[in-house]
């Protein structure tokens, strides 16, 4: 019993399919793909436009050549090789070579193409279908695991203290990348001071940065304007009348 797999021609435009040079059984395959399905017209180099008939390709060594990363030489041995095993025909016509694939009607019958083609669509579709419904149940799982994600102490304890707490996840990434640079003390004590600068200035907060900017600018090692002064011990300093 014979077996049928479905090749989209769509395939040649795959980057693995591209690579350079072929293998010969890959520069058959291609051979059939650039085929003429149907009829059509080719116009030569000197502006002749021939008729092709299904089955064949009016492909020349040059373009052959080109397409598959090989020499003419090669092209044109392996051609002859096809040729001597009675896969393919090759005719002159206006100084052009036309290749005829030979039983090349046998294999692309309209009737077996068409019972084929409505099976493959249905299974198709049925993949598609599967693959669209597993995509989407995948999402929704990774909403879910996004959404229960459990977050380090360390991390915590930085985004529970920071004045402005948006974008928990984006600051969690930027808090992984600021840690191979810095400890959590570092960050933390840096954070501690940037608050005070807040609260000296009474930054209003929608100029207050976010969590991730502040943590991807490194901004832990800012110098911050604080007020240092400190506030005269009425109750524990010494009353000196001669001041």
């Amino acid at each position: 019993m014979s077996r049928w797999i479905k090749l989209f021609i769509d395939i040649q435009n795959n980057p693995l399919w591209q690579l350079k040079p072929f293998s010969e059984g890959q520069a058959w395959v291609d051979l059939l793909i650039v085929t003429t399905f149907d009829s059509g017209l080719l116009k030569t180099k000197n502006g002749t436009v021939l008729k092709l008939s299904r089955g064949e390709c009016g492909y020349s060594q040059s373009l052959l050549s080109h397409r598959w990363g090989w020499s003419r030489g090669k092209v044109k041995r392996f051609l002859n090789l096809l040729e001597s095993e009675k896969m393919i025909q090759q005719k002159i016509v206006s100084n052009t070579t036309i290749i005829n694939i030979l039983n090349y009607k046998t294999y692309q019958d309209r009737a077996i193409n068409d019972t084929i083609n409505d099976t493959i669509n249905d299974t198709i579709n049925d993949t598609i279908n599967d693959t669209i419904n597993d995509t989407l149940s995948r999402n929704k799982n990774k909403e879910i695991r996004n959404k229960n994600i459990i977050y380090p102490q360390n991390f915590l304890d930085f985004y529970n203290l920071y004045p402005k707490q948006v974008e928990k996840q984006r600051a969690y990434k930027a808090y992984l990348k600021a840690i191979k640079s810095a400890t959590h003390e570092d960050i933390m004590q840096g954070l501690k001071k940037y608050i005070e600068e807040i609260d000296f200035k009474k930054t209003e907060k929608q100029y207050i940065k976010h969590p991730a900017t502040w943590l991807n600018a490194g901004c832990w090692e800012d110098e911050y304007e604080i007020n240092k002064q400190e506030e005269f011990d009425y109750e524990n300093t010494p009353w000196n009348p001669y001041g």
